[in-house]
């Protein structure tokens, strides 16, 4: 016969969490998620088919004429109590030859704890900011790409770089109407 103490440890057994997804799987669903808030917000979205830096293509169909080029990076906590911590990497290539006022870098952040995504939306210029600020962690040594560091606080704010970098939650966390 079975114990409390055998059933309740058999109970817990059953409950296990979800498999993180490959990266090809994690970009993807990140891609998927900025689509779902840019159509919610009335813009005609489409995916690019080779991937050159350029993940998403938007704009609004009353004025089809101004494309919206959009970078995705996604990525998964890192633990943390008091901040979760994210990490991405952006190419260096890629990055460089975006340039214009069109071109936007958001990177999705989904705690799977408390199952939820938030997404720091950041125009190019501001992050080229972030960047001479050095606000990110700086380029690798043969300077193929850069790592951004993000933690996102339990309170609900961002920082950059660690946890008592600058506060970018006003500036970007879920501001799509940046996008414009």
């Amino acid at each position: 016969m079975a114990t409390k103490k055998t059933a309740k440890k058999a109970a817990k057994n059953l409950v296990t969490s979800p498999a993180r997804p490959g990266k090809f799987y994690t970009g993807s669903m990140g891609e998927h998620y900025v689509m779902a808030e840019l159509l919610a917000r009335g813009f005609n979205v489409s995916r690019a088919v080779v991937d050159e830096g350029i993940d998403v293509i938007a704009f609004k169909p009353d004025n089809p004429q101004k494309l919206f080029r959009i970078q995705v990076k996604t990525a998964f906590s890192g633990g943390g109590v008091k901040a979760k911590k994210f990490t991405f990497t952006l190419g260096t290539a890629a990055y460089e030859q975006a340039a214009g006022q069109d071109y936007y870098l958001v990177l999705v952040m989904r705690d799977d704890v408390n199952d939820l995504f938030v997404a720091a939306v950041i125009p190019k210029q501001i992050f080229d900011d972030y960047r001479e600020n050095q606000n990110v962690i700086d380029w690798n040594t043969q300077s193929t790409s850069m790592q951004v560091a993000v933690h996102l606080h339990t309170n609900g704010s961002i920082t950059l770089k660690n946890v008592g970098g600058l506060d970018i939650t006003s500036q970007t966390k879920n501001r799509w109407d940046r996008i414009n």
